[in-house]
């Protein structure tokens, strides 16, 4: 939030009434935008432009570079979108609808199974090198991209899930708790 005010009462109120980030007149331009800079790398990490690596598999937007050490792999535009939002949201549990939002925007299509199409192709590019593994189906509702820590030499999946965003089904807007997440992946 930009202001005139800088007393610590606005300052307060506006921080209580969820703004990020207070800044007062007078302000450094340079100031304002790291500040902004910060908070989308902070709320929207898939726009910041950072290489990411999670488990070896190394990705980095700006240079549109999927790696995993040494080797280069190759991803047609959508798949390389959908490790992105992945990537960038890992352990985070993605709805059909809502990766159609993400990648072709929320007037595209209605045709979830579309999406499985696209994670089948990630799947087989990531294959070679094992980290096809990394995306988990949550039988009925979507994906996830795991988190993993090494633990005895062993690749071991981190929990719990988040809910990434609104995770919801078309026409509904219902959200899913933790738990129901939970309870689908055990049916």
């Amino acid at each position: 939030m930009l202001s005139e005010r800088t007393n610590e009462h606005d300052t307060v109120a506006a921080l209580d009434v969820e703004a990020d980030v207070y800044v007062g007149k007078p302000y450094s331009v340079r100031e304002l935008l790291a500040r902004v800079k910060a908070v989308i790398r902070r709320r929207m990490p898939q726009l910041a432009g950072d290489a990411v690596e999670i488990g070896g598999l190394l990705l980095d937007p700006a240079a549109r570079l999927v790696r995993a050490g040494d080797r280069e792999i190759d991803l047609w535009t959508t798949e390389f979108r959908l490790l992105h939002i992945f990537m960038t949201h890992a352990g985070c549990t993605f709805s059909r609808t809502r990766l159609i939002d993400e990648i072709w925007g929320p007037d595209a299509f209605d045709e979830e199974r579309i999406v499985d199409v696209h994670i089948r192709r990630l799947r087989q590019g990531l294959a070679p090198t094992g980290h096809d593994l990394l995306i988990e189906t949550v039988r009925g509702f979507g994906y996830c991209f795991r988190r993993e820590h090494q633990k005895d030499g062993g690749l071991e999946q981190q929990p719990p899930h988040e809910e990434a965003g609104s995770a919801r089904r078309r026409g509904t807007g219902a959200q899913l708790s933790a738990a129901a997440i939970a309870r689908l992946q055990q049916e």
